[in-house]
């Protein structure tokens, strides 16, 4: 739901909208035992209060054809809340392309190390035991699995089957119980051997062999697997009587069901808002199930690393995004997980690197909801810290129709905070119209973590042409990142500044121009800020997490699957053409018999729209138009931001096949012109832009989540740069 208070606006996300995740970052970096070690952290095992990390050392590092190689299982206790270092479980000796296979598990008191030789370890008398092992093979795989104290490895060369270990007490070892039969190979393969395998309980999991279920003693047999999604080479999870499948980007991880009748059902899907534009919903990326979380690590944008997303099932059934944990200064995140209840350990980079490690709280915390200011009534949960701010009607001649927060004092510094807002992650973005320097190197910007007036980071706007990421410990400044960017009075800039755990960002006009990573300030209050500056600030939205981008596309690379399954309309990409400015990629489209539309992303409730749109030419009459859409449900239910041939900027609403106008402007509309588009839908608030400028604005309460995507009614047109983000 949304409380209104006064202008500022509170979104309280219900069951049904994507809220933001708890942001996470390591509390430990666990080094290798030897810094001779060329890699360390490529396999990692957790159980409990115990972990194996194993490394490698190269002779020559730079060999990568006969360098010699020592491969070695190092052996970690967690003591006094502190990993320490105890022994090696196992090593070996050889040489690039003759090492062998090698994998890791770590289970109810288990420890298996393959690794020139398989090694069966379990926890006895306050340390790790090694057992005696029996096993045959054609060869043993790298995929190994632990549960009810039954071991599967993944096996065979000429094909990859899966081997069920069990302890034989009478000969006091571990030995082959069971072969499950998996896919078959055309041909023997003495390089890779075995394939991906699962067990949990009765079931079991071999790929291209399916499911199988354990009906007595050392007896299984195969079961029906699931139906969907049918990509035999998808990761498979197993937990209880479910399934974590990993699926396309649009639906994420599948979460299946096992009944009592042995089917398969669909219970949810694990989805990150991005998952359709940098592969955050897991496609090609393994799930690891703990009890009623779900860690998965994909690669995120905004980060540039991969990072660990964490799902927690709710009493409904159904799995949330509760966390994600993220890369902080130093780190790198690489392929490498390892989980064990609430127990995380993670790779890092290419070389001798830490291991990161991180226990989430007993309770994942609730991120505070979004803020946004739209100034339209009045200033209300802002206070002035300084300087001379103000509710006042938007500049004579900036396209903007409504009422903004000013700050007219040219002296000194001004300073106005969001009374509500003392987080540790945050983000401010805002409308910034500079109006007055006082000479120059003056400048208008945003604050995180402000506590006092002599502690904070902010990103400033200088006259002198640059942008600044700052930061201030007690009273003394301090650049942490800078770029030049050209400033002007009476021109608008929307502006955002981040500080997430120790991650500082700042984009300007939807690019990031600035990053850095600093962790001296830890929490406080979002601001407003001039310095010997005068300027109006509108539409401010205040969150507790990074922008994320939920689709882009510049369609040089145009995957057709990822937009609209029907559209309407005919729609060409990619197409190399003169789009304005030059040749580039864009999206065409031709008809103008009728409306078309075309849509993508995964639904989310809060998003900004935008791309460039070029119209081409109108069908004969007037009120022909094409424009952007947002909160995209299906072909009747949508908001939609229009420029049409009659000279206006529309912003409107269908609602069940009808269509509501909601605000309106006139703007000058010609073919062949290019013009840059941008609706935003936040809370019940929607602004629509045109090349940098407000135009139209609207409070709506009708549509609470859907898709983005272009819109058009008998009109061709090309489109180029998509980007759809959340704010």
């Amino acid at each position: 739901m949304i409380r209104v208070v006064s202008a500022l606006v509170i979104l309280l996300l219900g069951s049904t909208a994507w809220a933001r995740p708890a942001i996470l970052q390591s509390t430990e970096s666990i080094p290798s035992p030897d810094p001779t070690y060329t890699y360390f952290g490529y396999g990692l095992a957790i159980d409990g209060d115990w972990a194996i990390i194993t490394g490698e050392k190269w002779s020559d590092p730079n060999d990568y054809e006969f360098s010699a190689i020592t491969a070695t299982a190092f052996l970690y206790r967690r003591v006094n809340s502190q990993w320490v270092f105890q022994r090696k479980l196992a090593e070996q000796q050889g040489y690039v392309g003759y090492m062998g296979t090698s994998g890791l598990a770590m289970k109810e008191g288990i420890a298996v190390v393959l690794m020139g030789g398989m090694h069966i370890f379990e926890l006895s008398g306050g340390d790790y035991v090694a057992r005696n092992v029996f096993v045959g093979g054609e060869g043993l795989g790298s995929d190994i699995d632990i549960s009810n104290r039954r071991i599967l490895i993944g096996n065979g060369d000429c094909a990859w089957d899966g081997i069920i270990l069990e302890f034989s007490t009478a000969n006091n070892r571990w030995q082959n119980a069971t072969t499950l039969p998996g896919e078959s190979k055309d041909g023997c393969d003495d390089e890779f051997h075995g394939g991906p395998v699962e067990i949990s309980g009765d079931l079991a999991w071999v790929r291209g062999g399916g499911v199988f279920q354990r009906t007595g003693g050392t007896t299984w047999i195969s079961v029906p697997q699931w139906t969907k999604p049918s990509d035999p080479v998808a990761p498979v999870a197993l937990s209880g009587t479910n399934a974590f499948v990993s699926g396309s980007g649009r639906y994420g991880t599948y979460v299946l069901n096992r009944d009592a009748s042995g089917v398969w059902q669909t219970q949810d899907y694990l989805r990150t808002v991005d998952g359709m534009y940098s592969g955050g919903n897991g496609w090609n990326s393994l799930a690891s199930p703990e009890g009623n979380l779900v860690y998965r690590p994909n690669y995120e944008d905004p980060y540039l690393s991969k990072v660990v997303n964490v799902f927690q099932l709710g009493s409904n059934g159904k799995y949330s995004h509760a966390a994600q944990i993220i890369p902080k200064s130093g780190e790198n995140f690489n392929f490498g997980l390892a989980t064990s209840g609430r127990r995380v350990l993670i790779s890092n980079g290419d070389g001798n690197s830490p291991v990161s490690y991180l226990e989430l709280p007993a309770t994942l915390p609730t991120p505070p909801a979004m803020i946004q200011s739209t100034f339209n009534i009045d200033a209300g949960g802002w206070t002035g810290v300084s300087g001379q701010f103000a509710t006042a009607p938007a500049q004579t001649g900036s396209g903007n129709p409504g009422r903004v927060y000013r700050q007219s004092s040219i002296a000194g510094e001004a300073i106005a905070t969001l009374n509500n807002s003392d987080w540790t992650n945050q983000a401010i973005e805002a409308d910034i119209r500079p109006t007055q320097f006082s000479s120059s190197d003056r400048w208008v910007g945003l604050v995180t973590r402000f506590t006092d007036p002599s502690n904070f980071y902010y990103a400033a706007l200088r006259s002198s042409g640059q942008v600044l990421l700052r930061r201030r410990v007690n009273g003394a400044f301090s650049t942490l990142a800078s770029a030049p960017l050209p400033v002007a009075i009476n021109t608008d800039y929307r502006v955002r500044l981040e500080a997430t755990g120790d991650r500082l960002r700042v984009f300007v006009n939807g690019v990031k121009v600035l990053e850095a990573h600093d962790a001296t300030h830890r929490h406080g209050r979002a601001a407003l800020i001039t310095s010997m500056a005068k300027a109006d600030f509108d539409n401010v939205v205040v969150s507790p997490s990074p922008s994320t981008t939920i689709y882009a596309d510049r369609f040089y690379n145009f995957n057709s699957a990822d937009w609209d399954e029907t559209p309407t309309g005919t729609w060409l990409a990619p197409v190399f053409d003169d789009l304005g400015g030059g040749y580039s990629f864009g999206m065409r489209q031709t008809s103008v018999a009728g409306d078309a539309r075309i849509a993508t992303g995964i639904p989310t409730n809060n998003h900004v729209v935008q791309f460039t749109a070029i119209p081409r030419s109108f069908a004969t009459d007037t009120n022909r138009w094409f424009g952007v859409m947002a909160r995209y449900t299906d072909a009747s239910n949508y908001y939609y931001m229009t420029l049409r041939n009659s000279n206006s900027v529309s912003l409107r609403k269908v609602t069940n096949g009808t269509v509501t106008v909601l605000a309106t402007v006139p703007l000058t509309v010609s073919a062949d012109t290019t013009y840059a588009l941008r609706l935003d839908a936040v809370g019940n608030q929607l602004r629509g832009y045109v090349n940098g400028r407000l135009l139209v604005e609207a409070t709506d309460t009708t549509h609470a989540r859907g898709m983005g995507g272009a819109v058009m009614y008998k009109t061709s047109a090309d489109f180029l740069d998509y980007r759809a983000y959340q704010p």
